[in-house]
């Protein structure tokens, strides 16, 4: 199985597990044993495979692979806490607003904006796009 295979099963697991209920989750230290052998790897083993894969996905990554990776992070970073926080949805988009008005404060030079915003909400739009539309599967064989 390749890298990015073993990452995309270890985060199927790690989702459901991470979607359920925090009265339902199991403790990060048992094996995750609903979908693996007994015996077999725990949460927390899981969560530390992923990681030093994904280091070494970076490691050996395009600038493209590695800004998925990245990012994949930083979503994480800036949803899970908010929500577990008790904040919803808006709490989250208002989070990402200040990253992003942060991040233009250090990177894009005063005036640029007018020429900078436009670009990064195009690109931000077409990603979208990209991501909504890629799963659809023609259900037909012509």
């Amino acid at each position: 199985m390749s890298r990015d295979a073993t990452i995309a099963e270890i985060e199927k697991l790690l989702a459901f597990q991470d979607s359920r209920p925090p009265q339902l989750r199991a403790p990060e230290t048992e094996p995750a044993s609903l979908f693996l052998p007994r015996g077999a790897f725990t949460y927390a083993d899981l969560r530390i495979i992923r990681d030093a894969l994904k280091r070494e996905q970076l490691r050996d990554g395009t600038p493209h692979q590695t800004h998925n990776a990245t990012a994949g992070d930083i979503v994480r970073q800036i949803v899970r806490p908010t929500l577990a926080a008790g904040g919803a949805m808006t709490d989250v988009m208002v989070l990402l607003e200040s990253v992003v008005t942060g991040v233009m404060l250090i990177a894009v030079k005063l005036g640029g904006d007018d020429k900078v915003l436009p670009k990064l909400v195009e690109g931000v739009e077409q990603r979208l796009a990209e991501a909504r539309l890629a799963p659809i599967v023609p259900k037909g064989s012509a």
